[in-house]
């Protein structure tokens, strides 16, 4: 991530009104669950090696497009559902300071050090849990404001359950959709920060993606070619990074958002008739 100061918009030129940074690979040298785990092993809190053959079949199913973040997430959290919440807060505190402060990209801290003497807000989104996540924007990088993973606590321990929306794929368009509406944020005033090997595009389906689901709150007929744009775009991305089986799905979707607008178009015209 080469660095340019100071921080606008592409298209613009203007500062933008919030700067998004993912973490695994972006603010980091790493992947933050994984090296969670390790963390685990290292303070002798698991021995067991399934947690390990847990995290390697997570990355498979990543790479490959069919991780179902909800199953992961039951089996993961495994390794720390019978530490109490309040301990694992203060090992992630731990975890963050030692383990990943020294793995922070250079460039990263420059990008945020910016933000900070500009006054930009910023925030942190992530697949991986909040209450890890949460520590490491905070104490490495100064940064309040982070979405991760929420988990569904009961009786101070982690169910394993996931709490809400998950951050991840889909789930981050709608949880950042979220924040710009509390905040009349347009999408075209936040800067993405990633990790992605096709940052424009992936930038564009967000972006877009954001538009369709306020379409789509709006009951307009033109959201589902917006869908459509998305699908198609998405499709080719995943081609590109030959997650064939991903890029199947997005290219059915793609065909479903054409239905889709038929039908709405042809009960729109027959509405009109009735009148």
């Amino acid at each position: 991530m080469a660095a340019q100061f100071p921080l606008l918009l592409p298209a613009s030129k203007l500062p933008p009104k919030l700067v998004v940074f993912d973490l695994d690979k972006t603010l980091i040298a790493g992947d933050s669950t994984i090296l969670w785990t390790e963390w685990l092993y290292e303070k002798g809190l698991v021995k067991d090696p399934i947690w390990r053959q847990i995290d390697r079949e997570m990355i498979r199913e990543y790479d490959q497009g069919r991780l179902d973040m909800h199953a992961f997430m039951r089996k993961h959290s495994g390794a720390f559902r019978n530490i109490p919440v309040e301990m694992l807060g203060k090992l992630a505190l731990e975890f963050a300071k030692k383990r990943i402060a020294p793995l922070a990209y250079p460039d990263a801290k420059k990008w945020v050090k910016n933000a900070l003497q500009a006054k930009i807000p910023m925030l942190v989104l992530s697949a991986t849990t909040t209450f890890i996540v949460a520590p490491i924007a905070r104490t490495v990088f100064g940064i309040d404001e982070a979405i991760g993973v929420d988990l569904v606590e009961e009786n101070g321990f982690y169910t394993g359950e996931i709490l809400g929306t998950p951050s991840f794929q889909e789930g981050k368009v709608v949880r950042l959709k979220t924040i710009l509406n509390s905040r009349g944020i347009d999408i075209s005033d936040v800067l993405f920060f990633t990790d992605s090997n096709v940052p424009w595009w992936d930038s564009f389906t967000t972006a877009l993606s954001v538009v369709a689901l306020w379409m789509l709150a709006h009951k307009y007929v033109e959201q589902w070619l917006a869908w459509l744009v998305v699908d198609a775009v998405s499709c080719g991305i995943y081609i590109y990074k030959d997650l064939y089986f991903t890029s199947f799905l997005y290219g059915l979707y793609a065909v479903i958002a054409c239905f889709g607008y038929l039908k709405w178009k042809q009960l729109m015209n027959l509405s009109y008739e009735r009148v």
